[in-house]
């Protein structure tokens, strides 16, 4: 399946690149709200079925790409640009990888959907970063810093109130290195260590892009 996956992923691609300004803002749009859609469908679908908890909230890191990759359709900026591409992107990738509905039938609509919404979360930053629409650069780390400055205090208050743990930040149990960040650190603690292994991350990420760039720069000018 992720072989399958990936080959739709580098064809979107390999379509967005040949596409002209026009077509690539229609298909950034169409992908969008296919997410919007899917995701909308999928919370009836439990609400109908009986079986929705508050666990279902659209508050992990992948349902919130979808509603910040909807806005970004519209209305581009350098802070979505960022957090989409090394926050947002990375981590729909690893959801796939590790996935946490292998309970269902591959032809469920939990696991269509799910397949669906991470694979194209992953293709509309994918697309925009080989064509150069959305371009990485150290400085711009700043946007994805903030946001999780913001983000993890905001939602471990709300996984307190709700007993929820959506961002895997109240509960590490289940999640190796959180788990072993939280044996070192202790609880609630290890929550800098996990916001700080992030952003080691995120850099890595961005001091790549920032490599990759300053050579197709250096070709340029020869």
């Amino acid at each position: 399946i992720l072989v399958f996956l990936i080959s739709c992923i580098i064809a979107a691609c390999y379509v967005y690149l040949k596409c002209s300004s026009t077509n690539r803002l229609k298909l950034k749009r169409v992908l969008v709200w296919t997410l919007l859609v899917s995701e909308l469908i999928y919370q009836i679908e439990l609400v109908v079925t009986k079986i929705y908890t508050i666990h279902d909230l659209p508050l992990q890191l992948c349902g919130l790409a979808i509603f910040m990759a909807f806005y970004h359709a519209y209305r581009p900026n350098k802070a979505l640009d960022d957090i989409l591409s090394s926050l947002c992107m990375p981590g729909a990738v690893a959801a796939l990888f590790f996935c946490g509905w292998t309970g269902y039938s591959v032809i469920s609509f939990v696991c269509v959907h799910s397949f669906l919404s991470h694979v194209a979360t992953i293709t509309y930053v994918c697309m925009q970063l080989v064509s150069g629409d959305i371009c990485l650069n150290l400085r711009d780390m700043r946007y994805t810093a903030l946001f999780m400055c913001g983000a993890l205090p905001v939602m471990y208050f709300v996984n307190s109130i709700l007993g929820t743990n959506f961002l895997f930040i109240n509960d590490p149990t289940g999640y190796p290195v959180i788990s072993w960040l939280a044996g070192l650190m202790g609880i609630p603690w290890y929550v800098i260590g996990y916001f700080a292994l992030v952003l080691v991350l995120v850099f890595i990420m961005h001091l790549i892009f920032s490599i990759i760039n300053l050579k197709k720069r250096s070709k340029k000018v020869v």
